[in-house]
């Protein structure tokens, strides 16, 4: 599935709510009860906790009371976040509305978590925009220390301020890094040109790589966001365009756990690609083998339809049988083909055709790999590994001795 390139203008509307869960940090939707302009807001951790200290942990009407009191950030103008004495007060009220009244308030306050939930999901694409990196640089910590408007106190970080704080630190590390890297590689490249002209190749390599993922990111979570594909559509996505981003093993636990996957079956993003590709080889060749079939057939049903019997090879006379003999025993005689053996896709017949997997290993308690099935260990059984069998030799009654003097002598024959 090719997803089209977009640009940062066309993607800047998917992120409203992104950017006022970093400033002021929360959500808010107005509404009006009997005429009275409320405003609600989304929750925090800390309003969580607060919340499950005074309704306890039965969600039934008194916890959604005090759901809808707490996020009641304005109340006909004035600012009631932070106070605990109003909180109260519009707990008392909200107590007396008719139950129809405040199931809609809690379908609003629903309706805004929601929106915090789908915010999440273009956070990452969020992170690589050059507007995020701006903000940091320009105001960074100090815009979520201050109160987010005046009157009211400073608020508790959301997730989402969070984890942006933790990405922008860790890509301001990156970037320090960076510039010591390439300073020590400025003072050693007099000494190692061609060492330090590799690395350079290597590394803008990875960068390349590193922003087209990052593009592709953007790119999804745009077309997600407009629901021109789903999220199993996306994964399907992933799959097949980034087959590269495989974690590699790196220490002997992971080269264990990947080994005692890899018996169990247990198959990562790549193994599914390769998967996916076996069966549209097998799909095509298994469909011509069954159009030659019924192209056949049907020959043969016209032949029989028609009373004709079918075409035979003519046997070769005189000259023509002549030439083939010499050719047969010249020194370029063909390969010898076994039975049974493919020679037109040997490769699919091994391979592909009978699906070949893991099932001959398993892995003990102690974690080692051993062999389901006994291997091998007479030197008869290795023989016949390794020799193909021949036309009036190798018989199940000869001898080991017998059979390496017919090889042997068959050797020498050949070499004269």
């Amino acid at each position: 599935m090719e997803v089209r390139t977009t640009s940062p203008l066309v993607r800047s509307q998917m992120y409203e709510d992104v950017r006022q869960l970093l400033r002021p940090g929360f959500l808010s939707h107005p509404v009006k009860i009997n005429g009275c302009p409320v405003v609600l807001r989304t929750l925090t951790q800390d309003d969580l906790f607060l919340l499950r200290h005074r309704a306890g942990e039965n969600y039934g009407k008194d916890w959604q009371n005090w759901v809808i009191a707490t996020s009641i950030w304005m109340l006909e103008g004035q600012v009631t976040v932070g106070d605990p004495n109003i909180q109260y007060l519009i707990y008392e009220r909200i107590k007396a509305l008719p139950r129809m009244f405040r199931e809609d308030l809690f379908s609003v306050f629903t309706a805004l978590m929601n929106r915090t939930s789908k915010a999440m999901d273009n956070l990452e694409a969020f992170f690589y925009e050059d507007e995020s990196r701006h903000l940091w640089i320009s105001e960074g910590m100090s815009m979520l220390e201050r109160p987010p408007f005046m009157g009211a106190p400073v608020l508790a970080l959301n997730g989402i301020q969070k984890t942006w704080i933790s990405y922008n630190r860790y890509e301001d590390k990156r970037g320090e890094r960076k510039f010591w890297w390439g300073l020590s590689k400025f003072i050693v490249q007099p000494h190692a040109p061609k060492g330090i002209t590799k690395l350079n190749n290597s590394e803008k390599k990875e960068e390349e790589l590193e922003k087209k993922r990052r593009q592709r990111v953007m790119d999804l979570a745009y077309w997600r966001f407009r629901g021109v594909i789903s999220d199993a559509e996306e994964q399907r996505t992933k799959v097949l365009k980034d087959p590269g981003e495989v974690v590699a093993a790196e220490t002997v636990e992971d080269l264990q756990q990947e080994m005692a996957n890899w018996v169990a079956g247990k198959k990562d993003p790549h193994d599914k690609v390769i998967d996916f590709v076996k069966a549209k080889i097998k799909g095509d060749v298994e469909s011509r083998r069954q159009s030659e079939e019924d192209r056949i057939a049907a020959i043969q049903n016209q032949l029989e339809e028609e009373e004709l019997d079918e075409p035979a090879f003519m046997p070769l006379m005189g000259e023509a049988a002549e030439a083939i003999k010499r050719r047969l025993s010249g020194p370029k005689a063909p390969p010898r083909v076994y039975a049974g053996q493919a020679a037109h896709n040997s490769a699919y017949e091994k391979y592909i055709r009978h699906n070949p997997d893991v099932g001959a290993l398993v892995v003990d308690e102690k974690g080692y790999v051993q062999n389901a099935v006994a291997p091998k260990a007479t030197p008869e059984e290795l023989l016949e590994m390794l020799t193909a069998p021949k036309d009036g030799e190798g018989k199940p009654g000869d001898s080991l001795g017998q059979q390496v003097k017919i090889r042997a002598s068959e050797q020498q024959g050949s070499k004269e």
